[in-house]
């Protein structure tokens, strides 16, 4: 038996989801439809040689591909400690979902929508109606041709547009105009030749006093009409449009070319639209639209009347290139558009190298039909305008200097904007607010498949690799490996996606055994990913170029370093008096992870870097400049004793030292010093067994010297 039953969702994309389970690739397109199908007609039962005959009527064996995508079904439904039959009955010549097994999103729409109808309550109707087109967001099964799909789409699209109907209705008589402007600019959305749709809009915009609105509106009514249909707009819609303007000008506009809009086109602005479910983040989606949802003044008369302001103008999403700042920005978008219904337009900036650059794509984006000789800037502020808008500038870093100036002056501007910034380092713009996205957690030890999945970083993976290969499932077998994938990729959205996608050819065991070698194994041939994620060096590679020679230098010194370390240490192994300066650069470009830790003598920041990025900078390391760094390492340990100066020393820091001076001829002369201080170590942390073996080993080595470390090692090792 089920827990609770498969969660099948039709519309936007097909996807089944059960608790933890997630499914939303399958061995073939027609594989996932036939789910589908069962799914939207779950209360009937399918002869076996109905569906083969619909699904594949040219080929020569349809009931023999019917067999092999129900089995490919079962198999994804039904893993191992499931119930055969509990979700996909298939007897000798019918087939049919079992009840209660599969909920669909559709299922949620016709029973809201038919509850709200029933509904005496304005309020509660209006509500219900609104929770009814919810559950229903996008098209039904996208891509798909099949004449049972398009009839399907046709019919739930109409009875949308009922419900969308009766909304604006009840929203207009409650003199919620705003809200219904929403609800009928989407009719015209779902119909675009609906000519009463457009009336709708022009009504309500004629109440809400925006006749220049009302023109736009009739300018593109026209425009569709005679393009698509040959026909001019109806008496009626004349009328309106003349309500709102003098004849005089609306004869003058009319003559005017097609392309030229006298307003910004706000319907016209489109968030990008993702292709793969989005997983996790619950907390930090829920922490960022509390800011973007806080109010952005307060009445100076209301009570109390010292209410602080507290939406930032500007909130920056920092992460380190692949941690899915872009992803949580467009969700987070998508909700403040959806569920406030907050005009947002989204700005990729990726192409961007100047400040001019940025405007221009701005510009062309708010009002793509602005006139030639229009000053770029002047047309941004018109097309934002005085109501609230969410303006999404992504990947902002290359041009974060030149770009801040501008987003600064649109700031000054314009009270009711606010900007919502993806990047890999701070803009430093006054009112800014930085959100740091840290990876996805990991699992810290092997546990059963179903614990695993509660986890964002293995959710990611097996959806990942489930689009490689469709029959991909967590199970016992592999889910310690899988675990560990998560752990040794620490988290990383981007690099748990191109380990995923070898999973066609790799098993997740083969996977860990190539992460040596992580930047051969971490990359993809997918066309349609971004040039600058399609390998994770590539992405590092895109933020390194940005730090300038000098903190180039620095950074890759740094990689010498494991784990925590201090700024002392980073003084040390760099050789560099402006560490403490270059330290805050790498930490705005989010190359370092930053924590407070408590020690002896107060609390004092701890630094740490990915191990992809640690791993990318050795990889840059001159030989010599690797001698260096460790013998300043070494020297510095060697150096204290008397106290408990390792304290804040990470031990995998002592090992990389100890291991340098057995295989280095400058380490070599080092040795017995460093393992001779590292006796209060050992006294402190413990590990008294591993310094013996490195005692033993360095006096084998040094065996015939009379120095007096050697001495002293003897001393050390009883």
């Amino acid at each position: 038996m089920l827990l609770e039953p498969w969660r099948v969702t039709l519309c936007g994309g097909l996807s089944a989801r059960q608790g933890a389970h997630s499914v939303s690739h399958f061995r073939t397109q027609k594989t996932g439809l036939l789910l589908a199908y069962l799914a939207f007609y779950a209360e009937r039962t399918h002869g076996r040689e109905e569906l083969a005959e619909l699904f594949w009527p040219e080929s020569d064996q349809p009931l023999s591909n019917l067999r092999m995508a129900l089995a490919s079904l079962r198999q994804q439904l039904e893993p191992s400690g499931f119930t055969r039959g509990a979700v996909l009955i298939a007897g000798r010549t019918h087939v049919t979902l079992s009840p209660g097994a599969v909920h669909t999103d559709v299922m949620d729409f016709h029973a809201a929508a038919a509850e709200g109808m029933q509904a005496d309550d304005v309020g509660i109707k209006t509500q219900l109606l609104r929770q009814s087109l919810e559950a229903v967001s996008g098209e039904l099964l996208p891509g798909s041709y099949m004449e049972w799909a398009l009839q399907a789409r046709e019919i739930l699209a109409e009875q949308k547009r009922s419900v969308l109907k009766e909304i604006v209705g009840l929203l207009t008589a409650q003199k919620e105009l705003e809200a219904a402007l929403l609800y009928a600019r989407r009719l015209v959305y779902m119909d675009p030749l609906d000519e009463e749709a457009h009336l709708r809009v022009m009504h309500l915009l004629l109440q809400v006093k925006r006749p220049a609105d009302v023109l736009e509106q009739f300018e593109r009514l026209t425009t569709l009409l005679r393009e698509e249909m040959g026909i001019a707009p109806s008496l009626k819609a004349r009328e309106l449009a003349a309500s709102a303007v003098s004849a005089p000008l609306l004869t003058a506009l009319s003559d005017l070319p097609v392309a030229i809009s006298p307003a910004p086109v706000r319907s016209a602005w489109r968030l990008p639209l993702p292709l793969t479910p989005f997983f996790g983040r619950e907390q930090e989606l829920s922490l960022l639209l509390s800011l973007l949802r806080q109010p952005a003044a307060v009445d100076p008369y209301s009570f109390p009347p010292t209410t602080p302001l507290r939406r930032p103008r500007v909130l920056t999403l920092l992460g380190t290139g692949g941690s899915g700042k872009t992803r949580l920005a467009i969700e987070a978008a998508r909700v403040c558009s959806a569920d406030d219904g907050l005009a947002v337009c989204f700005i990729s900036l990726v192409d961007a190298d100047t400040s001019e650059h940025m405007v221009d794509l701005v510009s062309r984006t708010l009002c793509p039909y602005a006139s030639a000789g229009s000053e770029p800037r002047e047309v941004i502020i018109a097309a934002l305008g005085e109501e609230p808008v969410l303006l999404v500038c992504d990947n902002m870093e290359q041009i974060a200097e030149a770009g801040a100036e501008f987003l600064g002056d649109l700031l000054q501007r314009l009270p009711n904007l606010t900007v919502l910034v993806t990047s890999r380092q701070r803009l430093d713009l006054e009112g800014e607010r930085e959100f740091l996205l840290m990876p996805l957690p990991t699992p810290e030890h092997e546990d059963t498949p179903e614990c695993l999945l509660e986890f964002a970083s293995v959710q990611l993976f097996v959806d990942r690799a489930q689009a490689a290969r469709a029959d991909f499932q967590l199970t016992a077998r592999n889910a310690a490996n899988v675990a560990a994938l998560c752990r040794r990729l620490e988290g990383l959205p981007l690099a748990l996606e191109l380990a995923a996608s070898w999973a066609q050819t790799l098993s997740p065991a083969q996977m860990l055994t190539r992460l040596d070698r992580r930047f051969e194994l971490l990359r993809t041939r997918r066309k349609g990913a971004a040039k600058r994620h399609r390998a994770l060096d590539v992405c590092i590679e895109w933020s390194y170029r940005l730090l300038g020679p000098q903190v180039q230098a620095f950074f890759c010194r740094l990689c010498l370093l494991h784990g925590e370390w201090a700024l002392e240490m980073a003084e040390i192994v760099s050789g560099n008096p402006q560490a403490q300066d270059y330290l805050q650069r790498l930490r705005d470009a989010s190359f370092l992870l930053v924590r407070e830790a408590e020690e002896a003598e107060g609390t004092a920041l701890r630094f740490r870097m990915l191990e992809s990025l640690r791993e990318f900078g050795l990889e840059r390391l001159d030989p010599n400049e690797v001698n260096t760094g460790y013998e300043r390492l070494t020297r510095h340990f060697s150096a204290l004793s008397g106290r408990d100066p390792f304290a804040a020393i990470d031990t995998e820091n002592v090992r990389t030292a100890v291991s340098w001076c057995q295989r280095s001829a400058i380490g070599h002369s080092l040795e017995l010093d460093l393992l001779n201080a590292l006796t209060h170590l050992w006294a402190n942390r413990g590990g008294w067994l591993e310094g013996r073996g490195w005692v033993q080993a360095a006096l084998d080595r040094h065996a015939g010297e009379t120095t007096p470390p050697r001495r002293k090692a003897w001393n050390t090792l009883g």
